[in-house]
């Protein structure tokens, strides 16, 4: 459970206490006069607060204390690339026969996408022996990239985002001088764009990163919609961060979760049902050229503005528009 779930709880919990102080005077003791609504009101966002800040304190200090000390039990370190026999095309290359199985396997894993193999290389971590078998001769999955023409295509991972938080996670389990990293689209004299939007014969429009960015630009290009494209860009924001409430009600009971959902998560439900033409039409974004351009990430999506969900959406923006980020495929470290 994350620590700001179970920091919600503890709030929560502490918020309660109050009311069921009183609750029990009041029951035991005939002389006992309930508190006033407003008294326990204070009383509980006093309470809650003061919870949630000495479990917070508790739980800081816990992890200075015991960093690094806090490993799965065990676990071992990668201090250098595991060996490979022969070439490393050969290894990954291997055809699949029943009798190259081992006896003492602890886990098969079936397929050699990125899910599979960073699996293997955690389960591998902690000391399991480890088989991955990939029908394709080329371990990687979606991730593959090949070339025709001169033009490099992309078999199904285009980009991530928010690279800086999940780039760790490749940290953790590549290693070697064949290290998958996560590379930064585009270059400091491009503003870093990620993605190219082509609308018909009309000049290309560019996504580069950063909202600030995104709003100059478009504004530039379509002035008379300035208020329009801030609105736009602001509620992307507000409807993507509208999740968290909907997912952290998922965590507690069905009495608590309706209660987060009715007070804090009223904006997801109805942006969730609402499509991305919708929006556009309440945000009065008539310029047919703007909301192609605005629309034009729907193929990461994979429907069109009347059908696609607007939340969905917000959360492509956002998730590309801080950093947009490609993996070098190079796998021969997860195997």
């Amino acid at each position: 459970m994350s620590l700001s779930t179970t920091s919600l709880q503890t709030a929560i919990f502490g918020a309660t206490l109050p009311l069921f102080q009183d609750l029990y005077q009041t029951c035991s003791s005939s002389d006992h006069q309930p508190r006033t609504f407003s008294f326990l009101v204070v009383q509980s966002a006093v309470s809650s607060v003061a919870c949630a800040a000495v479990f917070l304190m508790a739980r800081i200090s816990y992890l200075k204390a015991y960093k690094g000390k806090t490993l799965p039990r065990g676990y071992t370190k990668f201090n250098k690339a595991l060996p490979v026999q022969g070439r490393e095309q050969e290894c990954i290359r291997d055809s699949f026969k029943e009798r190259k199985i081992p006896t003492d396997l602890d886990v098969i894993v079936i397929g050699s996408g990125i899910s599979g193999l960073y699996l293997a290389a955690s389960l591998a971590r902690v000391g399991k022996k480890v088989l991955v078998l990939e029908q394709h001769y080329v371990a990687g999955g979606c991730t593959h990239v090949f070339e025709d023409k001169g033009w490099e295509f992309d078999t199904g991972l285009h980009y991530v985002g928010r690279g800086s938080k999940y780039g760790k996670l490749l940290e953790l389990m590549s290693t070697g001088k064949d290290k998958a990293d996560l590379v930064q689209l585009g270059s400091k004299a491009n503003g870093y764009c990620y993605d190219e939007i082509y609308v018909a014969d009309r000049p290309p429009h560019y996504y580069r990163r950063g909202q600030d960015v995104h709003i100059r630009d478009l504004v530039k290009r379509f002035p008379k919609y300035e208020k329009e494209i801030t609105k736009y860009y602001e509620l992307c924001v507000k409807v993507n961060a509208s999740a968290d409430p909907y997912v952290f009600g998922k965590l507690f009971s069905w009495l608590t979760k309706s209660l987060v959902y009715l007070f804090a998560a009223d904006r997801f439900f109805k942006y969730a049902s609402k499509t991305l033409s919708q929006v556009f039409d309440e945000l009065h974004i008539d310029n047919l050229e703007l909301r192609a351009i605005l629309a034009g990430q729907f193929g990461d999506y994979g429907l069109p503005p009347s059908q696609a969900s607007f939340f969905i959406h917000a959360g492509v923006v956002c998730h590309y528009m801080k950093e947009g980020k490609h993996e070098e495929p190079t796998f021969n470290t997860y195997i």
